[in-house]
């Protein structure tokens, strides 16, 4: 296939979309909703198709992008983990398509023969086209140059102009270089009292967030200089820090993927891996080390960035609820069987269900890096910044940005922060940038993968362990680059060959290093869990011991404030619900739970009954019960808002609940006492609590 003859000559295949091997990027097939062929905001949809691909560069097999950093493993077989699996890299279907198109809308902008046509202007103005369509070549040309090393750069689509069909390599240096020029100009024509058409796909045609992606590409570019060329990145860097980079997790640039039916390739990976579309076969899960890190810093991220849940595709919830870390487990990447495989995916976590959303938005490079990177270089002195300051700005972007993903994620960002372990150590200097560093691949899982990759092959943060799989195959660390792909270097063997003797001394090697990468990186020997540690992650199972009767208190608000007493309470504030499921734990007997508890009979109660009958209820079972607290044991320090008066006449406050009648058991009478915080803005808070106030379920069927 002489791909980079065609690169030069398919200038007129303007948007089309050809379909390619799924190893060669997949099938992306035409979408009648899309605009039609011809236009450049039609060409620039097609570009920004191509983004995804440095998250996911693939939908089912080997998923390199996510494993290499360190966020991704596999839980059915040992396939990907050794490291010979997918050994090269094409970069053949970027120059045909993503760049391409981006060619021919700048072109097209710049020709006073082309640039008034409507199918040209209807995109936006002719200076911003040109502005972002090299803002988002750059972004390709850096990641695939990132990913082999040197590539076709300043000799590129020259066929028809020089009769150039063989193109040389430029090498990363050079081609970083010249990418910062290009991307300086490009930032020097954005004008922000125009937009784009919703044909941009990534921004919304928002120019301002567009200059802040140009930007923190640049910051991206020069931070990876530090070892290689420190004096040129700083300078770099300084000037796009300077010109303002991403700032808040809104400005992050991300990709949404589709519901278009005529290809799942068009879908979310993990919504494919998940559900079995395509060839998805929920093999995906994530690594043991991020899961890992992520309990290490009671990182709350690990309940959005995994799943445990009744619904997850792998483990369910474990003995201690999904709402616990202790029930999260990732899988180690690289054993050396299928049958090790198996034996240590067992009880794992799924990735997060907001990833497995058929159109689900995935960061691509977040407000959260670039502030990172920002923090990064504020340490090495770079810029005159506080590196603490940008450090908290670059976790709480993360944070706002996962929060942005999944509206029922919550977090306490004061509280991570205050850890001994989080937060900024301004009298270690080292330890403080091994901080940063590590907050930033904490903040990159399922982002973009190439990024994370790199700053692991720079930084070696962190420490990627080494399992069987991968020793047995004499691998003693994970790769430094992709091989350039066989194909491509057929097309043009000769130039290839000779990039491949000037840089990587003859050796088209994946162990080989990129310019910027210039340190040995040192991987520890992986340890396994034995199998009483796994098994502690069991999913707990409930029998069933009957079903009862629940006598509910209608209105407590009435009953506080006066409106019913006496005998008229117990005739009027109490209703009875019969026919109730109650189920005994199985490994733990001391823990039962009631099913369609509540007023709207959508709640599952969790309790636990000691051996003296007192019942405790985790304050966790307070979501949704009602519009009071119980007084039992842990329970009081729930907080609920729900009551009607809660605003101008109700508050809870922990500090000032006292200890009322126990909750307790009776043989098959459960009583849970109810309690109330009153101020009436003219007496001090109080509890009011009465014996008769108890909510009642006993078990009349066993």
């Amino acid at each position: 296939m002489k791909f980079f003859k065609n690169i030069m000559a398919a200038m007129a295949l303007l948007a089309t979309v050809a379909s390619c091997d799924m190893g060669d990027f997949g099938d992306i097939n035409t979408n009648p909703n899309y605009p039609s062929e011809g236009s450049t905001g039609g060409l620039f949809v097609r570009a920004s198709e191509y983004v995804r691909y440095f998250v996911f560069n693939n939908y089912y097999y080997d998923i390199w992008t996510q494993q290499y950093p360190g966020y991704l493993s596999e839980s059915k077989n040992n396939q990907y983990g050794p490291l010979d699996c997918t050994t090269s890299f094409s970069i053949d279907t970027y120059y045909i398509y993503p760049i391409k198109n981006l060619n021919e809308i700048i072109e097209r902008n710049e020709d006073d023969a082309t640039k008034n046509e409507t199918s040209v202007t209807s995109f936006g103005s002719n200076a911003n086209q040109i502005a972002v369509a090299k803002t988002l070549r750059a972004f390709f040309y850096m990641s695939l140059t990132d990913i082999v090393g040197p590539i076709p750069y300043s000799e590129a689509f020259k066929g028809d102009s020089d009769d150039n069909w063989t193109p040389k390599l430029d090498s990363g240096q050079d081609v970083y270089t010249a990418l910062d020029t290009e991307l300086n100009e490009a930032f020097a024509m954005f004008d922000e009292s125009g937009s784009l058409t919703d044909d941009d796909i990534l921004y919304g045609g928002d120019i301002t967030k567009w200059k802040k992606f140009n930007a923190s590409l640049r910051m991206m570019m020069a931070i990876k200089m530090k070892d290689a060329d420190a004096a040129t990145g700083k300078s770099r860097f300084a000037k796009a820090y300077a010109d303002g980079g991403m700032t808040s997790a809104d400005d992050s640039f991300t990709y949404q993927y589709d519901s278009y039916s005529g290809s799942y390739a068009n879908y979310s990976p993990m919504y494919c891996c998940a559900y079995g579309i395509g060839s998805g076969n929920q093999n995906h899960v994530p690594n043991k080390i991020i899961v890992d890190a992520l309990k290490k810093y009671n990182d709350p991220r690990l309940f959005t960035y995994c799943d445990v849940s009744e619904t997850a595709y792998k483990g369910k919830a474990g003995a201690y609820g999904a709402d616990d870390q202790r029930s999260y487990r990732g899988v180690p990447f690289g054993l050396s069987s299928n049958d090790e495989v198996n034996k240590q995916s067992k009880y794992c976590c799924s990735v997060g269900s907001k990833y497995c959303d058929q159109m689900a938005t995935y960061g691509v490079i977040t407000a959260a890096r670039t502030l990172l990177v920002e923090a990064e270089a504020a340490q090495l002195g770079w810029i005159s910044a506080s590196a603490k300051t940008l450090y908290e700005q670059g976790i709480k972007a993360s944070f706002e940005f996962e929060a942005s993903t999944d509206n029922s994620w919550s977090y306490d960002l004061n509280a991570y922060m205050a850890q001994s372990e989080v937060a900024f150590n301004e009298s270690d200097s080292e330890a403080a940038m091994k901080q940063i560093l590590t907050q930033r691949w904490l903040a990159g899982y399922l982002t973009d993968g190439v990024e994370a990759w790199a700053d692991w092959r720079i930084n070696n943060v962190p420490e990627l362990p080494m399992y069987s799989g991968q020793l047995d195959n004499d691998h003693t660390t994970y790769p430094y680059r992709m091989a350039y792909d066989g194909d491509d270097m057929t097309a043009n063997s000769e130039q290839f060959q000779k990039a491949i003797d000037t840089y990587y001394a003859g050796n088209n090697d994946r162990w080989a290093r990129i310019w910027w990468d210039t340190k040995d990186n040192t991987s520890p020997v992986g340890e396994l869990e034995s199998d009483d540690e796994i098994a502690a992650y069991s999913p707990v199972t409930w029998t069933q011991i009957g079903t009862g009767t629940m006598n509910y208190i209608l209105d407590p608000v009435d009953y506080v404030f006066g409106t019913v007493t006496g005998d008229a309470y117990e005739g009027v504030n109490k209703v009875s619900v019969s026919g109730l499921p109650i189920y005994q734990q199985n490994e733990d007997p001391t823990i039962f739970k009631i099913e369609k508890w509540g007023r709207n009979g959508d709640v599952t109660l969790q309790f636990t009954v000691a051996d003296n009958g007192t019942i405790t209820v985790p304050v966790t079972s307070c979501d949704s019960y009602g519009s009071y607290t119980f007084s039992c044991s842990d329970y009081a320090t729930c907080l609920n808002y729900g009551w009607e008066y809660a605003s101008s006449y109700m508050s809870y406050y922990s500090d000032d609940l006292a200890a009322g009648p126990s909750c307790v058991r009776e043989g098959d009478t459960f009583k849970f006492y109810l309690s109330y915080v009153l101020d009436n803005y003219y007496a001090p808070y109080y509890m009011l609590y009465d014996p008769d106030v108890v909510e009642t379920f006993v078990i009349d069927n066993k």
